[in-house]
């Protein structure tokens, strides 16, 4: 007959969050331990994978999500960084910043009318941002400019 070595501690885990007492505080933990590791990885690859694996684990933190669209939108994924952006959009609607990083990427697709919406949304969030203002205004001009260029045509 062959042994089976049993960890004991694995198994009460188990118990436990089969019963939902310790599950939490465990994979807050884990969350906690992802999100710490994240700033402290330069490697831009092994950032994004730190970063994939912290949405998967912690998928209630709107801020991870905001992060890893970061990551993408430096990459020019933009599809993708818009997803993480709504998502995070989803958590936590009160995001400025969130709602300018999507200008940001509808501006550069030259989806001005969106890009003036997700500014607009910004600023209705933090009124006072002077970049979102400053990024609103520029886009205004330019769809000014781009009516007045068909206007003459």
């Amino acid at each position: 007959m062959q042994k089976i070595k049993v960890d004991l501690a694995g198994v009460l885990l188990i118990i436990f969050c089969l019963h939902g007492a310790l599950c939490a505080s465990v994979f807050a933990g884990d969350c906690d331990a992802l999100k710490a590791n994240i700033p402290r990885e330069h490697n831009f690859i092994k950032r994004r994978a730190l970063l994939r694996q912290a949405v998967e684990t912690c998928n209630a933190d709107a801020e991870l999500y905001y992060q890893l669209g970061r990551e993408l939108e430096r990459s020019r994924k933009y599809d993708q960084a818009l997803e993480q952006y709504r998502r995070a959009l989803e958590l936590n609607p009160e995001m400025a910043r969130v709602h300018g990083n999507m200008g940001d990427i509808f501006r550069s697709q030259k989806k001005l009318v969106e890009a003036i919406h997700a500014y607009q949304s910004g600023l209705s969030l933090d009124p006072k941002n002077s970049r979102l203002q400053k990024k609103l205004e520029a886009v205004l001009k330019a769809v000014h400019e781009e009516g007045k260029e068909s206007l003459e045509k």
